[in-house]
Formats: C-alpha cells, sequence, structure tokens
C-alpha cells in the first residue's frame, strides 16, 4: 500500500506541474489575443484534450507505447515476471543495432527485456549514440537500466522534448531520441505515429493477474533531486514521474490500482507491479 501512495502523490506533483504550466500558456494565449483551436493546449496541440485514467493526467497525443529494462542476455529475468503470473509474448531481435528482447503485452502497452546479443554493432555509428550499449553494459555501475518509449497521434506536433532523429536499419521509419538526458536517467524515445492496435492484440494479453491497461508510471531515480530538461518536460505532461529513490526502480500501475495490490520484482527486476 505504501508503494501505491507514493505512486499517488508522485502523480498528483505530476498533474499541480501540468496545471501550472497549462495555466501559464492559456494566460500567455489570452495576452496575445490568440483564441485558434489549434493553437490550444500546453504543448499547442490542436488535440489537447484530456482524460482522466484512475486518477492519472494522459494527453491524447503523448501516450506509452512500451518501456524497456536493460536486462542479462538472454533476459533470464523474464522468470520472475512468469512466476509473478504474466504470460510471455513473441520475443524480437534489433538487426543491425545489435539487440534483443522477451516482451510482456498488455492492453495499452509492452514491457521489453532487452540485451545486447552484438556488441560490435551495439557500438557502432549511429547506433552508438542511442547509448544503449552504455546503458547495458554499465547498469551495473550505475546507467539507468530503463527506456521510455512514447508515441503520437497522426500529424502529432512531436514530443514535448529536444530529439535527434535516430533511423534503425530494421525500421522504415525514424525514431525520435531524447537530446540533454544523462545516463542516470531513463533514455526517452518518441514513434510519431501510434502503433497499430492489431500488434497487441496478436499478442497474449490475458495474465494470472489481471494486470491489464497501464494507467500510471513512476521512475524512481537515486541521486540529486534535479532532473533534465527533456525529464522536466516530459513529467510535466503527466504520463510519467520521477520520483527520488533509494535505487532505480519502476512502478507500473495498472487499472488505477484499485485492488491495492502490488508484486514487487527485486532484486531479480527493478520492477513493482501494481494494480
Amino acid at each position: 500500500m505504501e508503494i501505491i501512495k507514493r505512486l499517488a502523490r508522485s502523480e498528483s506533483v505530476a498533474r499541480r506541474q501540468w496545471k501550472r504550466s497549462a495555466s501559464r500558456t492559456e494566460r500567455s494565449r489570452r495576452r496575445r489575443g490568440k483564441r485558434s483551436a489549434s493553437r490550444t493546449g500546453l504543448w499547442g496541440w490542436g488535440k489537447a484534450t484530456l482524460r482522466f485514467a484512475h486518477r492519472t493526467l494522459l494527453p491524447v497525443d503523448f501516450a506509452i507505447d512500451h518501456v524497456f529494462v536493460m536486462c542479462a542476455v538472454g533476459a533470464p529475468e523474464a522468470g520472475a515476471l512468469v512466476r509473478a503470473g504474466l504470460v510471455e509474448g513473441s520475443a524480437n531481435t534489433h538487426p543491425g543495432q545489435g539487440t534483443a528482447s522477451r516482451r510482456f503485452f498488455f492492453e495499452n502497452m509492452y514491457l521489453e527485456l532487452v540485451w545486447v546479443s552484438d556488441a560490435e554493432e551495439a557500438q557502432r555509428e549511429p547506433v552508438s549514440r542511442t547509448r544503449l550499449w552504455d546503458r547495458w553494459s554499465r547498469r551495473a555501475a550505475g546507467a539507468c537500466p530503463f527506456g521510455l518509449v512514447f508515441s503520437g497521434a497522426t500529424a502529432s506536433p512531436g514530443p514535448p522534448f529536444p530529439t535527434w532523429s535516430y533511423h534503425p536499419a530494421y525500421s522504415a521509419v525514424a525514431i525520435d531520441i531524447g537530446l540533454g538526458t544523462p545516463l542516470s536517467e531513463p533514455e526517452l524515445f518518441y514513434f510519431r505515429f501510434p502503433r497499430p492496435a492489431r500488434t497487441l492484440s496478436a499478442e497474449p494479453t490475458a495474465h494470472a493477474v489481471p494486470l491489464r491497461r497501464l494507467t500510471a508510471l513512476s521512475v524512481g531515480i537515486p541521486g540529486p533531486v534535479v532532473r533534465s530538461e527533456a525529464a522536466r518536460a516530459t513529467e510535466a505532461t503527466g504520463v510519467v514521474t520521477f520520483p527520488t529513490a533509494d535505487d532505480y526502480v519502476m512502478t507500473i500501475a495498472f487499472d488505477g490500482a484499485a485492488q491495492g495490490r502490488t508484486s514487487d520484482l527485486r532484486p531479480e527486476l527493478p520492477l513493482v507491479l501494481a494494480w
């Protein structure tokens, strides 16, 4: 219950930050006398309509596609998820990037356990700029093992943080990667188009524990409270919070954590599931 309480407090802080930012934006908009619907909202999104998902404020044009955790080769840590009652989905490889993964799917996102399968490819340009190798090879030496992958609606103006464009060999489209984030924070990625619904529907999403839809995400980060500009901008959307913690830990809440139950997978995985 304490984990859920902390998550709720973090969500409340993020919501207040969002409201303050939205209020400042609205006042500025009124001073300029611009009332065009195409400029409404925190980031100037035409579709800045908000919905509450069990206490969590989510902008419709900025959503979590999936999250990943760096693991040992072959991701034996997946056993912790299976023992917790989750059903494993299809595995994945990333040709030319030097990484592979095991995956667990839910109705509106998936969890990916990633490892480096080819060190030479992972350290070659432009892949080396993604810092996947750095996060994986230094995960026991202070590097944050998490990556957060967001997606936007069609014609979305993009993420709320500055990015550089990465075009992996295995993909027909480029991926935006956040600029200015230290290795002590999660890597931030952005897909400019939403993933087709059929992608998730083709995977197993019915688990022995009732984890259906992601409704809140918290990434605990040890060390100084000061976050990068990209992390602050991401947190201000209300999609994720970055509280200070004793060690790296990702808390994923499903269905509003209405049952008040949690599964702490540490030390095998730095994950806490709440439902």
